[in-house]
């Protein structure tokens, strides 16, 4: 059976990053958890915030389309209220893009639908005022699920009118039309039916015709305003891409430091490795951390107390 020892390793604190980094991919050196020889490894109050804020970082990269780059080095920005800041001033950014986005899609949305249902309307010889003007009459566009429309046959048709202009296997467009008296109980029934109603713009006045006209032309508006958002955004991930790849990989790196604390113990000389390695694989270690300045290796027999060493280092 293999000889092993028992390694104490003693180092600055500002060594600790540098310690991780070597003994990490050194497989041959068996580190103990801390708390098996000191009171507790070094506490770190930040891992779950590390974690949240890697989290941020990743929902930012994957939003502005970015790729990772895991070879990419680190940035200097180290301090967790410059970075948290840093990300909270991007994401703000990033929200206003976005919040515009969704607002001006949601437009383009709700013409495009009016544009289907004028569409099917457009040899009306009305305007949509005289619609809107009815005293008694109420007429509601919008799209209802096939399945709604072969149900309709269930339900009494002497309160309303039902038109479908066109349809697909999965919806048809169509008019429902109602006395004023009798809207609100209809207005329910179309809506537990799961009718979708499609709203025609407020800046529509004229007849069918042109209201398509006016609609296509705010349309191709709203797009080119769709297209000048995307190059924003594009534009904002170009900005910050390099700046957000280093910062994700700097947290990454703090989040394994937070792992790595486990291992390390405080002693009155310094921050505390302890660990067993077999006495062949003792130079091994001896070449991995002799460069490391101010660090002091010691190895006992393996039959030596870890707890007694620490107690000893602390004394």
């Amino acid at each position: 059976m293999e000889e092993t020892r028992l390694v104490s390793l003693t180092f600055p604190e500002d060594k600790l990053p540098l310690m991780m980094d070597r003994l990490q991919s050194l497989l041959s050196f068996h580190m103990l958890s801390a708390s098996q020889y000191a009171k507790k490894g070094l506490s770190d109050q930040q891992d779950g915030r590390v974690r949240e804020l890697v989290k941020r970082v990743e929902a930012l990269i994957q939003a502005l389309h970015l790729t990772p780059d895991p070879d990419a080095s680190v940035m200097p920005l180290t301090d967790l209220d410059e970075i948290e800041n840093r990300i909270r001033e991007l994401e703000g950014q990033y929200a206003l893009l976005e919040q515009a986005q969704q607002e001006v899609f949601q437009v383009v949305k709700e013409n495009e639908d009016a544009l289907n249902t004028l569409h099917f309307v457009n040899d009306a010889d009305y305007t949509f005022d005289e619609l809107k003007e009815c005293r008694y009459v109420a007429v509601t566009f919008g799209r209802l699920p096939q399945d709604s429309v072969r149900k309709l046959s269930l339900f009494d048709h002497s309160h309303f009118a039902f038109l479908i202009f066109s349809e697909d296997r999965q919806y048809a467009w169509c008019c429902y039309i109602t006395t004023k008296s009798n809207q609100a109980q209809v207005d329910n029934l179309f809506s537990a039916l799961y009718f979708e109603k499609i709203e025609i713009p407020y800046f529509v006045h004229l007849s069918p015709v042109k209201s398509l006209e006016m609609i296509e032309e705010e349309q191709s508006k709203d797009k080119e305003h769709l297209k000048h958002i995307d190059r924003k955004i594009i534009e904002l991930g170009l900005s910050c891409q390099q700046e957000l790849l280093l910062m994700a990989n700097q947290l990454e790196k703090n989040l394994a430091l937070t792992k790595f604390k486990k291992y390390v113990a405080d002693s009155s000389t310094g921050y505390q490795i302890i660990g067993y390695v077999t006495k062949d694989h003792l130079d091994e270690v001896k070449q991995c951390v002799k460069e490391i300045e101010g660090l002091r290796m010691e190895d006992y027999p393996s039959q030596v107390s870890a707890k007694r060493l620490n107690d000893a280092k602390l004394a």
